[in-house]
C-alpha cells in the first residue's frame, strides 16, 4: 500500500468518525451478485444499459446499483464501513463507472481478491470527495483488475496514471443507444408512396428564433430542387398556424398536419405542429436538420435519433449538451455542420445526390448503433469474469 493511501484511509477514520453507519437491512439477494457503481449520470446510464445485456441467458445472477438515481448509498469511505458493506453484499465482481473512485472500497475489494473493472466514460478519475494525497490515485489505479478506455488517447491516460498495461483494453464507448422512436407503419408508407420522387428535409424541434432561418434556407434550397419538401416541426406545437403565416410571407405553400392536410405536389413545407411523430418524420426524411443548433441553446432532441433511423444529419455550431455526440458524428462523416441559413441551403443542396445522402445515412447509423454493439462485448467480459456456477 501506498504512502499516501495508508494515510488517506487514517485520516479518513478521524474525518467520518461523527458519520451515522450505513443502514444495510434490506437482504441480499440469491444467487451471484454483481455490484454496479455509476459516480455520476453519464456513469450510471453506463452501467443500467450493461446489466440487461450481462444478465441475458444468465438468470442466476443478481445486480446491486449504487450510485447517481439509485436508492442505494455508498458508505463513508472508511475502511470499517467498506468491510461491513462488502460482507453484506458479497459481491463476485464489482463494476464501477465515471471518475470517482471509493478509496477504501477499492482498496478492500482488491484485499478480498475481487475482480474491479471501471468503465472509463471520459471523466477526469479523481478518489470519491475530491482528497489528494502523493500517490493516492495512483495506487487507486492500480489495484484495478481491467479498465475499460473508450479510446486510444484514454488509453495513454490510464498508463500513465500507473496502470499496468496489460490491464487496459480500449472497447469504445458503453453508453444507451436510444430506442428507435416508433411510428404508425401503414401511415409512413402511406406518406412514403406519395414523396418518393421528392428530396425530404426534415427540421426537428425548431424553438422560434430560429424559424425564419430554417424558411429562408428551404426557399433558396427550392431554387436548387423545385420539388423540395421540408418538414417544420416546431418546438411548440401551438405555433404551428403563425408558422404557416411566416412560410406564405416567404412564398411558400404549405399544409398543416393539425389540420389533418397530407402534402402534395403543390406544397412546399409541410408544417407538423402535432406531438409526438418524431419517429414518422425521420423515418420520411432523408435529411434531418437538429433544430436549436443553429440561433438556440443547442439541439433539443439527441442527434442519435435520427442517425439511428437512416437519415443523415445536419446541424448549427450551438452543439449545448450533445457535444460529444455531434463530434463523433462529424468525424464520422454521418454530419455536416453549418453556420448559417446560406450554408445550410447550400448543403441541402448538395445532398440532392442520393449517394452522398445515402453514405452520410449509413455512417450515421453505424454510430448510432456502435453503443450496443460495445454494451454487448463488454457484458460478455464481465460475465467471464465470474466464478462458474456450481452444479
Amino acid at each position: 500500500m501506498s504512502l499516501g493511501l495508508a494515510l488517506y484511509l487514517l485520516g479518513s477514520v478521524r474525518r467520518n468518525r461523527a458519520a451515522a453507519p450505513l443502514a444495510l437491512e434490506e437482504a441480499r439477494p440469491e444467487g451471484t451478485l454483481v455490484w454496479f457503481h455509476g459516480a455520476d449520470e453519464d456513469a450510471a446510464a453506463a452501467v443500467a444499459e450493461l446489466w440487461p445485456a450481462m444478465r441475458r441467458g444468465a438468470p442466476h445472477l443478481s445486480a446491486l446499483m449504487t450510485g447517481e438515481g439509485t436508492p442505494h448509498p455508498l458508505p463513508a469511505d472508511v475502511p470499517a464501513a467498506a468491510k461491513a458493506f462488502l460482507d453484506h453484499w458479497q459481491p463476485s465482481l464489482v463494476v464501477l463507472a465515471g471518475g470517482a473512485l471509493p478509496a477504501a472500497l477499492v482498496t478492500e475489494a482488491h484485499r478480498r481478491d475481487l475482480p474491479i473493472f471501471l468503465i472509463d466514460t471520459g471523466a477526469t478519475m479523481h478518489v470519491t470527495g475530491g482528497a489528494w494525497y502523493p500517490g493516492l490515485l495512483r495506487s487507486l489505479m492500480q489495484r484495478l483488475s481491467r479498465v475499460l478506455a473508450r479510446d486510444e488517447d484514454r488509453a495513454a491516460q490510464f498508463r500513465r496514471m500507473g496502470v499496468p498495461p496489460d490491464r487496459i483494453l480500449v472497447t469504445g464507448r458503453v453508453e444507451p443507444s436510444p430506442a428507435a422512436l416508433s411510428c404508425t407503419e401503414a401511415e409512413r408508407a402511406a406518406l412514403a408512396h406519395g414523396l418518393h420522387t421528392r428530396l425530404v428535409w426534415l427540421a426537428a424541434a425548431v424553438p422560434p428564433e430560429e424559424e425564419g432561418s430554417i424558411l429562408t434556407a428551404h426557399a433558396a434550397a427550392l431554387r436548387l430542387s423545385h420539388r423540395a419538401l421540408l418538414i417544420l416541426v416546431p418546438q411548440d406545437p401551438a405555433r404551428g398556424p403563425e408558422i404557416a403565416a411566416r412560410a406564405e410571407a416567404h412564398g411558400l405553400s404549405c399544409a398543416l398536419r393539425s389540420c389533418d392536410d397530407y402534402p402534395d405536389d403543390e406544397d412546399q413545407v409541410y408544417i407538423a405542429d402535432t406531438e409526438g411523430e418524431l419517429g414518422l418524420w425521420y423515418r420520411l426524411a432523408q435529411i434531418s436538420f437538429l433544430g436549436g443548433s443553429l440561433i438556440g441553446e443547442g439541439p433539443a432532441r439527441n442527434p442519435l435519433e435520427p442517425a439511428a433511423l437512416g437519415s443523415a444529419i445536419v446541424h448549427g455550431p450551438r452543439t449545448g449538451e450533445h457535444a460529444d455526440i455531434l463530434a463523433r458524428l462529424d468525424a464520422a462523416r454521418a454530419a455536416r455542420r453549418v453556420n448559417s441559413a446560406p450554408a445550410l441551403c447550400d448543403v441541402i443542396g448538395e445532398l440532392r445526390a442520393p449517394d452522398r445522402v445515402a453514405l452520410m445515412a449509413h455512417n450515421a447509423w453505424v454510430v448510432a448503433s456502435s453503443g450496443a454493439d460495445v454494451t454487448d462485448r463488454v457484458a460478455q467480459m464481465l460475465r467471464a469474469a465470474l466464478p462458474p456456477v456450481s452444479t
